[in-house]
């Protein structure tokens, strides 16, 4: 399947939160920004990511993988869901964010 997937668009904000959780469990208390993603549309992200053309395979492999990864790491370091970084968000706002409210957007 190619296109308007939203596989595509699942797995690329997996990707990007996943960091969020492994800056949380490594350096507690810092800032979290994605400006360079959110100063752009999604429908120009999707055009530079070329979800019209690419296949859904792999993408639905890196939720998989990204999915299983974050898992691995929170079932061995519990205390990490408490974890939280100051998150800048696209109109400037900045808000303390926890790993399990990041977890639970992206499930």
């Amino acid at each position: 399947m190619r296109g308007r997937d939203p596989g595509l668009h699942v797995a690329n904000g997996d990707d990007l939160w996943k960091a969020f959780v492994e800056q949380a469990m490594g350096s507690p208390g810092g800032t979290f920004e994605l400006r360079w993603y959110w100063d752009r549309p999604q429908t120009e992200w999707a055009t530079s990511w070329a979800y019209a053309r690419r296949e859904v395979g792999p993408s639905l492999a890196l939720i998989r993988a990204s999915r299983a990864h974050i898992v691995h790491l929170l079932e061995q370091s519990p205390e990490a869901w408490d974890r939280s970084l100051l998150v800048r968000w696209p109109k400037g706002e900045e808000e303390e964010i926890e790993v399990a409210w990041v977890v639970e957007m992206q499930a």
